[in-house]
């Protein structure tokens, strides 16, 4: 009930399976028993797979779920030499947006949903047809796919898959930015902006030659926006084939993603992990 209170204790919410993994929890801002939950991490190889999105109208104390196999069901295609299973398996993030600036009205909820390979059975691909950017406008009633998140090619690689949904404050402005994935042409360090919530356009910054980023070797991608200057974001992002190896880079960009600058991590306090830890 306190989080900040060492002696308070946690108790078992209803509604959602306790053996599902987690992956983001949010709260509308105007209307505080109103809670938003994701499933799944498709970081994990489908270790820790997920059965879609959750809401609370009563301040987290029960959840309902709104999106996911069990309204709709399980789907599973056989093609050519694999199997692709659908079920909202990962919700790689939630972000609630205040499309008209009017606290009395419900924000739009936007959601990216994840895919992946699963490391535990052969050729098995999991939300292949579904992964993608998703917008509901009354309050998770339904969903639907925003389709501008395109690379302009066909099938299951058709869009990008985005990992992080970043509302910026003093511009009222979306961004994502992506992640890489088992199909074919997806990577992390993609960026994309919206200012009205349904069509979305992609930047394309330029990276600095040092540390050497390749774009087939950038993987999972996060952003932070600044929340004072509209032109100001930072990004972290796990990066392969560099001369160190596998390594987390951090990023800032100055002039709304035209160029980015390289930022020397700080040392890492915590001893117990490598300093490269992701």
């Amino acid at each position: 009930n306190n989080v900040t209170d060492q002696t308070s204790p946690w108790t078992k919410i209803n509604g959602v399976p306790s053996n599902l993994a987690v992956s983001v929890i949010v709260q509308d801002p105007n209307s505080t028993n109103v809670m938003y939950l994701g499933t799944g991490e498709s970081y994990t190889g489908g270790d820790a797979s997920g059965n879609g999105i959750y809401k609370s109208t009563d301040g987290g104390n029960n959840w309902s779920l709104i999106y996911g196999p069990g309204a709709s069901g399980t789907v599973t295609v056989t093609v050519p030499s694999s199997t692709r299973v659908q079920g909202i398996f990962y919700v790689n993030d939630i972000a609630l947006y205040d499309h008209d600036k009017n606290g009395a009205t419900d924000p739009h909820v936007f959601v990216a949903l994840g895919s992946g390979s699963h490391s535990k059975m052969t050729a098995t691909y999991l939300d292949g047809f579904e992964y993608g950017l998703y917008k509901s406008t009354n309050g998770g009633g339904t969903f639907n796919r925003i389709t501008s998140i395109n690379k302009g090619s066909t099938g299951a690689s058709d869009k990008d898959e985005v990992n992080d949904i970043e509302i910026q404050t003093v511009s009222n402005r979306i961004w994502l930015s992506t992640k890489s994935s088992v199909w074919s042409g997806n990577y992390g360090g993609r960026f994309w902006y919206s200012d009205d919530g349904s069509t979305f356009t992609k930047v394309n910054p330029t990276f600095p030659a040092y540390p050497e980023a390749l774009p087939n070797r950038m993987y999972r991608t996060e952003i932070a926006p600044s929340h004072q200057d509209t032109d100001t974001h930072y990004v972290l992002m796990r990066v392969t084939g560099t001369a160190s190896g596998t390594i987390p880079i951090i990023y800032k960009t100055t002039d709304n993603f035209t160029n980015l600058s390289y930022i020397v991590a700080p040392t890492d306090a915590d001893l117990g992990i490598p300093d490269e830890d992701f």
